[in-house]
């Protein structure tokens, strides 16, 4: 369970401190310029950490969500998560942060971004403030 929290950490800072506009922006160009399988989809940056994580940006979308990104960590492997970046969000002012984890018929070995249509939570907080970033990570178990 540590390391899960540890994980998530890990991911939020990301998320925060890499800033979320650009990754979006990245995303989106990708979905439009993206010509198969032989386009790159990492983002090879050194985390805020220093532990030269980088994450593999999803290649679908649902309901407004990227779906299927990966943190690739070098200390706790795979992670892989749902994001959510509102289009008002433009790295200029701080947005709320919102991280919703999945019950058991959610995780990752179910199928990517079954979090999502399982469970309203991420969608629920898009109800309760415009301007927030929701990450919806996809445990592989809820084991140690």
């Amino acid at each position: 369970m540590k390391k899960t929290v540890v994980a998530v950490l890990i991911l939020s800072c990301l998320i925060c401190c890499a800033g979320c506009s650009g990754y979006r922006d990245t995303v989106e160009t990708q979905d439009e310029s993206d010509s198969g399988p032989e386009a790159s989809s990492d983002v090879q940056s050194s985390g805020p950490d220093g532990f030269g994580d980088s994450v593999t940006k999803g290649t679908d979308n649902y309901r407004g969500f990227s779906v299927d990104n990966i943190l690739n960590s070098e200390a706790d492997g795979d992670i892989h998560f749902n994001l959510y970046v509102p289009d008002s969000y433009d790295g200029s002012e701080a947005y709320a942060l919102y991280i919703t984890l999945p019950g058991y018929q959610g995780l990752y070995f179910q199928g990517a971004s079954e979090n999502l249509k399982t469970e309203e939570f991420g969608f629920e907080a898009q109800s309760c403030n415009d301007r927030m970033i929701i990450v919806a990570p996809q445990l592989s178990d809820w084991g140690g």
